[in-house]
């Protein structure tokens, strides 16, 4: 009799260890699909053109909504989301407008997925282009709308900067741009060539 016991509890310990591993697996799934798909869909991050800017707020499947500041505190509200919502169907969605800054350190807006879409298919183009032919080489300067200017040594903090100053200007017209003229290497020769304005580096890209 007490071994049967003992095999009954055993077996509802398995199966209540197996169904929380379970449940885990599906929130981590459910969180992870979601920053894929985002990627995919702004064409941002590692192999893409651009970086998102954060704030960034996504629909749920209850209609509820999240808003977070990095794609780590994403995946934690999502995974919190879903372990209290597990038998609610369906994908988080993106809230418009997004915004991102592309290597040129531009802010983009995407006003609706439509929006998104043509931002998308510029990124498409410029990677079927180029893939990128040049690099900028650092330290570059980025003139912003105040007239001030400011000179990054790398590509990082740039970004940084840029995404700060969007959060604290949030309705300004006008975007940071880079000063010119630049300096570029190409990658096939090492070169380094010297871009003289913004339609001298759109024909650059276009030459690639």
């Amino acid at each position: 009799m007490f071994k049967k016991i003992f095999f009954v509890f055993l077996l509802s310990s398995v199966f209540m260890v197996s169904c929380d591993r379970e449940s885990i697996q599906n929130e981590e799934a459910f969180a992870e699909t979601f920053v894929t798909d985002a990627a995919i869909e702004t064409r941002s991050g590692q192999g893409g053109c651009y970086e998102i800017i954060f704030p960034l707020t996504v629909d749920l499947p209850d209609g509820t909504q999240l808003s977070f500041d990095s794609w780590t505190e994403g995946k934690e509200e999502l995974r919190a989301w879903k372990e209290l919502n597990p038998d609610v169907s369906g994908k988080p969605s993106l809230v418009f407008p997004v915004e991102l800054i592309n290597e040129e350190g531009e802010i983009l807006v995407a006003d609706s997925r439509m929006a998104l879409r043509e931002i998308r298919k510029e990124c498409l183009k410029e990677m079927a282009q180029a893939r990128r032919c040049f690099r900028l080489v650092f330290p570059i300067a980025i003139v912003f709308p105040d007239g001030s200017v400011q000179e990054f040594e790398d590509k990082a903090t740039a970004k940084m900067v840029l995404r700060e100053w969007k959060e604290n200007n949030p309705d300004a017209t006008e975007r940071p741009m880079l000063q010119f003229p630049i300096e570029v290497e190409m990658k096939e020769t090492g070169e380094i060539k010297t871009v003289d304005s913004k339609e001298a580096l759109k024909a650059l890209k276009e030459d690639c």
